[in-house]
């Protein structure tokens, strides 16, 4: 779609990261670890592809997917309303436990694992050089 040059311009540039481990305490992780992936807010993302798509596409607010069915031509879509279409693309941005992630793949459980603890990305203005401080402070 040629949106990746705006899309990494809009990221979130966490610069900073934490593992987070109950009982432990948090241990500085390296800023790299988001280096090879874009993480965008929804609001960003919608801005970005409504641009793009203005001329041609649709975004369909205020209703949510109960089911998808993958063919040749794109995505059938069935929405909560009742309503179905066929679409190209079907992007889910709906959070971390995605109502379109499950009926795309499946539970949840099939692909997350609790490893202990959490990681945290994070930017502090100034904070360059004294994560620690963020971390302990």
């Amino acid at each position: 779609m040629g949106l990746l040059a705006e899309l990494g311009e809009r990221r979130t540039r966490n610069n900073r990261g934490a593992m987070i481990t109950p009982g432990l305490r948090p241990r500085e992780i390296s800023g790299q670890f988001a280096s090879k992936q874009i993480e965008i807010m929804r609001g960003e993302l919608v801005g970005i592809l409504g641009r793009s798509l203005s001329a041609g596409g649709d975004f369909m607010f205020g209703n949510s997917i109960s089911g998808m069915d993958e063919h040749a031509g794109g995505v059938n879509v069935t929405f909560e309303s009742g309503d179905s279409r066929d679409f190209e693309l079907v992007i889910g941005a709906d959070g971390q436990h995605s109502n379109v992630r499950h009926i795309a793949f499946g539970e949840e459980d099939r692909f997350s694992r609790n490893l202990g603890g959490y990681v945290c990305g994070y930017t502090v203005a100034g904070s360059r050089g004294r994560c620690r401080t963020c971390l302990t402070g």
